[in-house]
């Protein structure tokens, strides 16, 4: 039998309740995107590498880093003149958005509610 102080105990506890962080990398994604400017198509990308990097536990900096293996295209040449000014995953995130799926304008959301077409 073995016998453990409550220091020991506790100390054991703490190296086995301590959650692994994994690094991760976007290797196994299968998510890709060229640059289509379609909101829904930006939109069902950044849901599936948001997931995957949730999922599989890539690191922030690692999902910065792994861009490349996910972009293809357009989207591959705007990253290339952006990513020195990406910091953090949620920067991609926001860039690529921004970049391929802006917000329309309130006239064109006014004109399409009222089937004013042009």
């Amino acid at each position: 039998m073995v016998s453990l102080t409550t220091e020991q105990f506790e100390s054991l506890l703490r190296s086995i309740n301590r959650p692994t962080e994994k690094n991760g990398s976007f290797s196994g994604c299968s998510a890709i995107y060229n640059g289509e400017r379609c909101s829904a198509k930006v939109e069902e990308f950044i849901s599936a590498i948001t997931t995957y990097q949730l999922v599989e536990g890539v690191a922030d900096a690692n999902a910065v880093n792994g861009m490349p293996m996910l972009l293809q295209g357009d989207a591959a040449e705007f990253w290339s003149g952006v990513k020195a000014k990406a910091k953090t995953f949620k920067d991609v995130i926001e860039m690529v958005r921004e970049a391929f799926a802006p917000p329309k304008p309130a006239w064109r959301v006014y004109a399409e509610l009222f089937g004013l077409t042009g």
